[in-house]
């Protein structure tokens, strides 16, 4: 059984069950998990200072925090926990989620394929993912949200499924060194919004490849205006597609009267109207027949 008790020296790998080491943060105290069962309980013990040993496929429930989970490659844990500032390590570095203070987040699991580079995870939380120099690919499968991806230079990410990325903390770019970052949802991309392919160097970053909607200007994705038929080099729209007007704010609407030009001056009446003054007014059906 767990106690709250822990002892003044420990040190290597023990089988389940053992001392947590709750009080005594100077043991560096490690729990391996017996292969006799693949569900474990954790009774909702806080194991703060004990670091997790994942060497088979296993379950984990109602863990409320503890200090590390170690995961071998091609490894699934299925797990229940706080999550709060959990860190997970892996071959290809370290995943640490934010802060959910006291509650369960259930039914979450992670697993690190060697043959694909793959992290996958089913689990919705924030995290901050950091690699580890030798990877040079990379794919996330984990559709929640990663606040900061700690990156080295020649490295190649792509970003699977409804992921939203919020920042890039570069590591020991040199002056051409050079990542790129492929994002299959461009709207969750928060550096560079509609962007699909993204360069990253010491300098910037920039954009080779928008999403639909978007159009590339000058490594900059801009939102296409729907219904505009030509845009200017800062990607305004100037003109609309027949039967559509520009407004104010640069849209394209609807027009009952013109078919070419703004809310302010037509160039081209739509049939049944003339042009006076760049203003479109309805055909008058005599004067037309006297015509």
């Amino acid at each position: 059984m767990y106690t709250n008790d822990s002892p003044t020296t420990m040190e290597g790998d023990f089988d389940y069950p053992h001392c947590p080491c709750n009080s005594d943060s100077t043991v560096n105290c490690r729990l391996k998990f017996s292969e006799m069962f693949d569900l474990y309980n954790m009774s909702d013990f806080d194991i703060s200072n004990t670091e997790l040993l994942v060497d088979r496929d296993i379950k984990v429930t109602n863990l409320k925090r503890v200090k590390l989970v170690t995961i071998n490659d091609d490894t699934k844990l299925d797990i229940s926990a706080y999550f709060d500032n959990m860190i997970f390590l892996f071959s290809f570095e370290v995943l640490t989620n934010g802060v959910y203070g006291d509650k369960y987040t259930i039914d979450a699991s992670l697993q690190y394929h060697t043959s694909s580079n793959t992290l996958e995870c089913i689990v919705n939380f924030n995290y901050s993912i950091s690699l580890v120099k030798e990877i040079q690919f990379f794919q996330i499968e984990c559709p929640s949200t990663i606040d900061v991806l700690n990156l080295y230079e020649n490295t190649s990410v792509v970003i699977l499924k409804n992921t939203s990325l919020y920042q890039i903390n570069k590591i020991q770019f040199g002056q051409y060194g050079t990542s790129y970052i492929v994002m299959d949802y461009p709207s969750n991309n928060k550096i560079l919004e509609g962007c699909i392919l993204m360069e990253i160097t010491k300098e910037k970053e920039i954009c080779l490849l928008c999403g639909e909607s978007y159009q590339l200007i000058e490594g900059q994705c801009v939102r296409v205006v729907e219904y505009c038929e030509f845009w200017n080099l800062n990607g305004i729209c100037t003109l609309c597609v027949n039967g559509f007007v520009l407004n104010d704010d640069r849209e394209c609407i609807s027009s009952d009267n013109c078919s070419i030009g703004t809310i302010t001056e037509c160039y081209k009446c739509r049939n049944g109207y003339i042009l006076n003054n760049n203003n479109c007014y309805k055909e008058d059906k005599k004067h037309r027949n006297k015509l």
